[in-house]
């Protein structure tokens, strides 16, 4: 049994940016969306778990980035 379910239409092909992607279901939707073929831009206010997510995605043409969504201060 695949770890992942089949989406009912195809995201073969098109750019997604999923937030909040270091852990649960953004974590999850990106490791699928990625599966199902996308090129995923995963953002997080953890940018080091945003890291990990996108590690955890293999790297198929280059189909995956890691987005720092922390705010910054104006100086």
């Amino acid at each position: 049994m695949s770890d992942f379910q089949q989406l009912s239409r195809s995201v073969n092909g098109l750019t997604v940016l999923v937030t909040g992607a270091a852990s649960g279901m953004g974590r999850a939707t990106a490791r699928v969306f990625a599966a199902e073929g996308a090129k995923v831009a995963v953002t997080d206010f953890s940018a080091e778990g945003a890291q990990a997510v996108t590690a955890e995605i293999p790297r198929q043409r280059r189909n995956r980035e890691s987005l720092d969504a922390r705010r910054r201060r104006p100086r």
